[in-house]
């Protein structure tokens, strides 16, 4: 694989009955938030932070009843969870459900890594027509758009400027923070997660395979896979991973390169995997199994991504002033600046592309 020159085994913990791990629960520091429920208390809950050596330390308690899933930030102070019925917000202590007054059918959830904006995935109660919405954890609600197709999974971006929706129709669309359709893409098998950097770049992952989608909403790349999604994560850079669960029983966790290459993997054979975390800048990762194993991974990306930084850049850079797209040029370009400031080439290019959008 070009960008991993190896991955490394940071821990394993075992927490019983962990919720699957969110998307954005790896903070900068390379600590991991998890919800876990108390062994003694019925209904109570914590969320636990793991250190980037494992060490956890319970950060804060609520009472719930039982989530189908729960959607954490690096932030404890905003926390999302859902029922088939209901969406709770938990801010500040406090919990309160979502759109109380509305009789709804919730599909999925995803929380930006601020913990402020939040998209989910809702029918009515006679699943005659899917919808989507973009709320913030103050309890309203900005926006929703009805959507032509039944809905599997929706993803916010990192930085909640877009929201990407995919449904078993194998229909993909990406919208921008004022409900603006950017895409739409179709595949003939039914599409079953989605993760989103914004236009430059869209995951989808279906049984069988991963696909990204670019910034004119044509197919960029598709690889084959062997296994059902269990979950979907792109980090800024490019480097994406998909967790995936096997008929049999257990899983593999694959890393794939930002042209889709598939390299490093990682096979659970002891349980099956339930959530997936990647960092930002795609240098730390972490996995859930069913059986409360909570694992955190180093990817080494300074074997060959020095020499590949150009090319990389260059060819996503070119791809989206290609296609009119200056805004998210430079977006990517500032995710790989975060995650090295001392890439030069980036550097250059991305005063290049400001220049050009100025």
């Amino acid at each position: 694989m070009p960008d991993i020159a190896n991955v490394n085994l940071l821990f394993l913990r075992r927490a019983r009955g962990v919720a699957p791990l969110s998307r954005y629960a790896l903070a900068a520091d390379g600590s991991l938030l998890a919800a876990v429920p108390d062994e003694m208390e019925a209904r109570t809950a914590h969320l636990v932070r793991f250190s980037a050596a494992g060490k956890s330390q319970i950060e804060t308690t609520y009472s719930v009843e039982t989530l189908r899933k729960t959607e954490v930030s690096s932030d404890t102070s905003r926390y999302l969870g859902i029922t088939d019925d209901d969406l709770y917000l938990f801010v500040d202590g406090r919990k309160t459900r979502f759109l109380p007054d509305r009789r709804v059918a919730y599909v999925d959830v995803s929380l930006a890594e601020d913990g402020v904006r939040f998209a989910c995935a809702f029918s009515d109660l006679l699943q005659s027509g899917s919808s989507v919405g973009l709320g913030d954890t103050a309890g309203r609600l900005l926006w929703h758009k009805d959507v032509g197709f039944p809905v599997s999974a929706v993803a916010l971006s990192r930085d909640a400027g877009f929201v990407a929706v995919v449904g078993e129709s194998g229909d993909l669309l990406l919208l921008d923070r004022g409900r603006q359709t950017i895409y739409s893409h179709r595949q003939e098998a039914p599409l079953l997660k989605v993760a989103t950097l914004g236009p430059e770049r869209t995951l989808f992952a279906c049984d069988g395979g991963v696909g990204c989608v670019d910034s004119r909403g044509g197919l960029l790349w598709y690889t084959e896979l062997v296994g059902t999604p269990v979950e979907l994560a792109v980090a800024d850079g490019g480097t994406s991973a998909v967790l995936l669960g096997h008929a049999a029983g257990g899983g593999r966790l694959v890393f794939l390169s930002s042209e889709g290459m598939p390299g490093w993997d990682v096979d659970f054979d002891e349980a099956p995997p339930t959530g997936l975390a990647l960092s930002r800048g795609g240098t730390r990762a972490a996995v859930s199994l069913q059986d409360g194993s909570v694992i955190g991974y180093e990817l080494d990306l300074s074997a060959r991504l020095g020499s590949l930084a150009d090319e990389i850049a260059r060819t996503e850079v070119q791809r989206t002033l290609d296609s009119g797209d200056l805004a998210a040029a430079v977006r990517l370009l500032e995710g790989r600046l975060s995650e090295n400031p001392a890439d030069l080439s980036s550097a250059r290019l991305y005063v290049e592309t400001v220049d050009v959008l100025t």
